[in-house]
């Protein structure tokens, strides 16, 4: 048993195309200490797929290019859609902390306009009271006068 860093070494490929072979053929491999290890079939395996002829050797290196290109396409879109997901989460706090706010301020706007016009509304009380005990004194007042020059100039 090797592991995959050896058998990589000794075929003259990569550790990432010795994985690329591993996932595709889904091949076991056994784990100890962190290190991966594969069987002497799978080595045997491994060693006859990659000493075929050039241009099969060819293909298998473009093949093993895109899939890890795949892979590194695959995880920048993961981080840029994590990214864009808490990025969305600030805004919709942002937006409740916002309507909120407005409510807040609507309440308090509703509360300012019915003082002012409950304000209003006695002011105007207290002008048409004032009206009207100012006509009643003039009517009085007239009343009054009337009487009295009456009684002056009385044709007889």
């Amino acid at each position: 048993m090797k592991s995959i860093k050896d058998v990589a070494s000794e075929i003259g490929i990569t550790k990432a195309t010795v994985y690329n072979f591993i996932n595709r053929n889904n091949i076991e491999t056994i784990k100890k200490a962190g290190i991966q290890y594969i069987d002497e079939e799978t080595e045997r395996l491994i060693a006859e797929h990659y000493s075929k002829p050039e241009s099969d050797n060819i293909n298998d290196k473009a093949a093993d290019q895109v899939s890890e290109l795949k892979d590194n396409m695959i995880t920048t879109l993961q981080k840029h859609i994590d990214t864009l997901t808490q990025q969305l989460e600030e805004k919709d706090k942002t937006i409740q902390s916002l309507t909120e706010s407005v409510q807040t301020l609507s309440e308090s706007n509703k509360t300012q306009s019915q003082l002012l016009i409950a304000d209003k509304i006695t002011t105007a009380k207290d002008i048409l009271i004032e009206g009207a005990v100012d006509d009643e004194s003039q009517d009085y007042e007239n009343i009054n006068k009337g009487t009295f020059f009456r009684k002056i100039f009385k044709k007889k």
